[in-house]
């Protein structure tokens, strides 16, 4: 016994480690025959990143389980992904994998895909991607094409997301977040499927939405008869957002497409069928709603959908004298009538029509109703529509739970019709659109992002004329700002039907403009119409406002204001044109008064891009200088110490750079060149510049300095100002400037001041009085050479006044001797002219005063001129003593000796 009971013991543990090594055994088997069976198959790039095969989850099954599958399209979609499956697994038998002939195919048993993504697209010559299984004609007779037999029991599909798109027709349908579940037997012919289905439905055509992730669900048992490919809706209820059908027929896979004979109502008649097609996104909760009337869908859907047909469609909503009102809303909407039919009646594509026979309803005393007719959708869409009635704003979130973040008010009027095609607006051919009738809003307030105030339009009036279409009036105002705009819009219906810029030219008139006032808000202010404007104006300068240019305008504006508050600066009588265009304004000729001078302004202003950007060229004529540059935050950065100037100026300015989120300059990016003449303007105040070098120059008086007719031109870049030389002329001297500072007030300036040494201080002017007048007439301007450092605040101011001073001295030095040695010489001369004259007389006396005079004026010329101490200022003078006594003596010795020898 105890060996029995061994022998199965080892049995059986033979079976366990049999059981848990075959998938370690058999993995790479699979694994190789699943790439070889697809590569056999399909005409893609297929991989995938796991692979497992498992016993224990479904025995006496196995299960093979993919992870990271992709199908990649080869040519004419290579790179597409068809599809990608983030876990794929499937149930098989497990005597297929331990015993299958090799003529005998592997038994599918059940699937589950999960987080995976299908994209089918059919490209303009009618082929699509989908389409990647080889062609099987030629396989031998003797080889089994089919490897594999679905004999599926359940199956389930977790988070899909299913797209096809059409090139042709343009039409786009996403199934986004599709979950489905199917039970039933494959391994019969026919069966009863039993499915669960819950996803997300897209519809887009030829770019307008229809719909936009609408919830869509279907409960429904399918009869399958796998022999004619053939499926039946049994009991079913589909919902799409909480509107319930009920489907009959069938659909029936063709060779050459799909055969239809499908129709559809609703169970229910009650109004609440309506509301209950709105998407949840949009409106609140229909419980409690109270509705009269009855709204009804009833729809066919018959023939063969191919790549040159569609079934023919006979679907209509309609409704007769409905309402309904939120049991938490004051106003209801009634006399609610729709009669809508979505038809094609020749199983053409182009030919299928959206008919609006009747669409109307009234809120409180105000009734609107639309009637429209859209043909031909799926190439040049035609349009025929009438718009009419009155609709008050307000009274439509107090009739209806409308989801928005912002504030609507005003009273809008219509009475228009409108004829056009699609292709017109694409083509802009506006002669083959018909349009009459007028628009108008009045008491317009919007609430919202973008404006940091309510945007209130007393009074706006379009009015319609064939392709023309004029805005005859457009009265609003924001904050303190006001505006009356007219003009003629062009490209409407581009702008409005296909996302296109609009296009126009317009005229503005305004009293006051308050450019803060169109601060534009990344998100909804958060900031409550309680709080005052210094408040506002704090949030206005954080980092979520911005001023942005529509990108869909592209408009001529010619402007007049009596006053523009910008960047804190007050402009007066503004003028000229304006162009909008690819998120750009640019300036013509725009004239103001400010500063009480003009200006005219040309360029442009750009927020195209992540940073906006500005180029302009200034043309200033007599401004104020003491308010332009410490009022205006460039110009005080470019030239900091004119704003101790009192007077005016004209200047022309070219400046480029970049701009901040609110439109003023970002003075460290900004470059250009300034030329600048004062007109009547001279020092009004000291500033520590000033200050330091009247200390240097204290008898210039350079705190009242005259800098009338002066010009000056300059150049800035990198946040450094280059001055280029000038000159100033003040108080009989002449100061030589030039130097450059930067954005940071750091300087590096040379001068050199040419002033009459009498204004040098009191050493030089205690030199100046050992010389006469003339004297001190002919020594001229001193040149004085001053270095500026440090910055406006704390200048540092180095002179070579010293030097100078010393030079002085040397000079007066050299005057002094020259002026003693002229004495010296007078006196001289004079004596010997009178001793000659009484001894010797006549020609005597004119050789003597020749030779006293080279005498001297040699003595004078070897004479020292620099020396200027008392010993060297008496040397020239014992000289000519000297050389005079000699020379008398020499003569009258003569004289004598030649008389003795007369004798």
């Amino acid at each position: 016994m105890k060996k029995i009971l061994k022998i199965v013991g080892i049995i059986f543990l033979i079976l366990i480690l049999t059981i848990v090594s075959i998938p370690f055994l058999f993995k790479n088997t699979i694994k190789e025959k699943i790439m070889e069976k697809v590569n056999e198959s399909v005409n893609a790039q297929v991989s995938f990143t796991d692979f497992s095969l498992s016993i224990f989850k479904n025995f006496p099954n196995a299960t093979v389980e993919l992870g990271g599958l992709k199908v990649i399209n080869n040519a004419p979609f290579e790179g597409d992904t068809l599809a990608y499956v983030g876990n794929f697994q499937a149930k098989v038998n497990l005597k297929d994998i331990l015993f299958k002939k090799d003529n005998e195919p592997y038994r599918l048993l059940g699937f589950s895909i999960a987080d995976a993504v299908v994209n089918i697209r059919m490209n303009s010559e009618g082929k699509g991607n989908f389409d990647i299984v080889k062609d099987t004609s030629e396989t031998p007779d003797n080889e089994e094409p089919n490897n594999l037999s679905f004999d599926l029991k359940e199956y389930s599909i977790e988070n899909l997301r299913f797209t096809f798109k059409d090139d042709t027709s343009k039409m786009s349908v996403v199934l986004d977040s599709l979950y489905h579940k199917g039970k039933g037997n494959f391994a019969e012919q026919i069966l009863d499927l039993e499915t669960t289905t819950v996803t997300k439905v897209s519809f887009a055509s030829d770019g307008t939405a229809f719909l936009r992730n609408n919830v869509v669900s279907l409960d429904a048992i399918l009869g399958i008869d796998l022999n004619q490919q053939k499926y039946t809706l049994k009991n079913n209820t589909l919902k799409l957002n909480n509107l319930e059908l009920n489907f009959n027929g069938f659909v029936q896979l063709l060779d050459d497409g799909q055969l239809y004979d499908l129709s559809f109502k609703t169970p229910k008649t009650t109004f609440k069928n309506f509301l209950d097609l709105i998407p949840t996104a949009y409106t609140k909760s229909i419980e409690g709603v109270q509705t009269t009337g009855e709204f009804t869908i009833d729809g066919k859907i018959a023939g063969k959908y191919t790549s040159t047909s569609i079934p023919k469609l006979d679907i209509q909503m309609l409704s007769n004298n409905a309402s309904f009102k939120y049991p938490s809303l004051p106003k209801s909407v009634r006399n609610i009538d729709i009669d809508i039919k979505i038809g094609n009646d020749t199983e053409k594509m182009e030919d299928t029509y959206v008919n609006i026979n009747r669409f109307s309803f009234t809120i409180d005393q105000d009734a609107f109703s639309v009637k429209a007719l859209l043909r031909n959708l799926t190439e040049n869409m035609l349009v025929n529509a009438d718009l009419r009635g009155t609709i008050n704003l307000e009274n439509v979130q107090k009739a209806y739970p409308v989801k928005m973040d912002l504030d609507l008010k005003g009273i809008l009027k219509a009475d228009i019709t409108t004829a056009f095609d699609m292709a017109s607006v694409e083509k802009k051919a506006y002669e083959r659109i018909k349009n009459s009738g007028k628009a108008s809003l009045e008491k317009f307030v919007y609430s919202g992002a973008g404006f940091l105030q309510p945007f209130h339009i007393e009074k706006a009036g379009l009015s319609f004329n064939n392709s023309k279409i004029e805005l005859t009036e457009f009265s609003a105002k924001t904050g303190k700002t006001d505006f009356n705009i007219k003009g003629i819009l062009e490209n409407f219906y581009g702008f409005t039907l296909r996302n296109e810029v609009i296009k126009g030219n317009f005229s503005l008139a305004s009293n006051h403009i308050d450019v803060g006032d169109f601060m534009q808000t990344d998100t909804p202010s958060e900031t409550s119409k309680q709080e005052d404007r210094a408040e506002k104006t704090k949030s206005a300068t954080s980092g979520n406002t911005s001023i942005k240019i529509p990108a869909f305008l592209d408009c001529t504006l010619d402007a007049k204001a009596k006053s523009v508050l910008y960047d804190n600066l007050t402009l007066n009588n503004v003028s000229g044109k304006l162009i909008v265009k690819d998120e750009k304004v640019s300036l013509q000729n725009l004239q103001t008064d400010i500063f009480g001078g003009k200006t005219a302004v040309t360029g442009n202003v750009s927020t195209r891009g992540d940073t906006p950007t500005f180029a302009v060229d200034l043309d200033m004529t007599r401004l104020n200088v003491m308010e332009s540059f410490s009022q205006i935050e460039m110009l005080k950065k470019i030239m900091p110490i004119a704003k101790v100037v009192e007077g005016f100026f004209s200047s022309k300015i070219n400046v480029t750079g970049k701009l901040t989120s609110e439109l003023t300059p970002d003075i460290n990016s900004i470059s250009g060149n300034i030329s600048a003449s004062l007109l009547d303007s001279h020092v009004k105040q000291a500033s520590p510049l000033v200050s330091a070098l009247d200390a240097q120059f204290n008898q210039l008086n350079l705190s009242k300095l005259n800098l009338k007719d002066l010009k000056a031109s300059i150049t800035f870049e990198n946040g450094r100002v280059v001055v280029k030389p000038f000159t100033i002329k003040w108080n009989n001297s002449t100061i030589n400037v030039a130097g450059t500072h930067g954005f940071d007030q750091s300087m590096d300036y040379k001068l050199t001041f040419n002033v009459p040494a009498k204004m040098l201080g009191q050493d030089a002017s205690s030199l100046l009085a050992k010389l006469t007048v003339t004297e001190q007439q002919k020594l001229g301007d001193i040149p004085v050479n001053v270095n500026l450092g440090g910055n406006f605040a704390k200048p540092q101011v180095s002179t070579d006044i010293k030097q100078v001073v010393n030079n002085l001295a040397l000079q007066v030095a050299k005057a002094q001797a020259n002026q003693l040695t002229d004495k010296v010489m007078d006196k001289v001369t004079n004596e010997v002219t009178n001793k000659i004259t009484e001894k010797i007389g006549g020609d005597a006396m004119n050789k003597a005063t020749d030779a006293i005079g080279k005498l001297i004026g040699g003595n004078k010329t070897s004479a020292n001129p620099t020396d200027s101490t008392k010993t060297q200022q008496q040397a020239p003078k014992d000289q000519t003593k000297k050389a005079v006594n000699s020379l008398l003596d020499g003569l009258f010795k003569k004289k004598e000796n030649t008389q003795e020898q007369k004798k």
